[in-house]
């Protein structure tokens, strides 16, 4: 696995993962920990996959961005129990 940064405001950390099962390019985003995993074919070249990221790069922050509110209403909602 490679680490690799997409630019932009803010910067992400995406990891390239090469996968013999892949057949074309899947971006994840940990529901977990918020990690960005492009999975892409073996014989894909990196810098085609970080084109097809540059290109997906509204979906990876709007995701990152739900992830982060879904973290702020479960510690609201935390707090209420209390």
């Amino acid at each position: 696995m490679t680490q690799r940064t997409l630019p932009g405001d803010p910067s992400v950390a995406i990891t390239l993962r090469k996968s013999r099962a892949s057949r074309r390019f899947s971006l994840r985003v940990s529901r977990l920990d918020g990690r960005v995993t492009l999975s892409m074919p073996v014989r894909a070249a990196e810098a085609e996959a970080m084109a097809f990221a540059v290109g997906q790069a509204d979906w990876i922050r709007r995701a990152l961005a739900r992830r982060v509110d879904q973290l702020r209403g479960e510690r609201r909602e935390t707090r209420e129990g209390d």
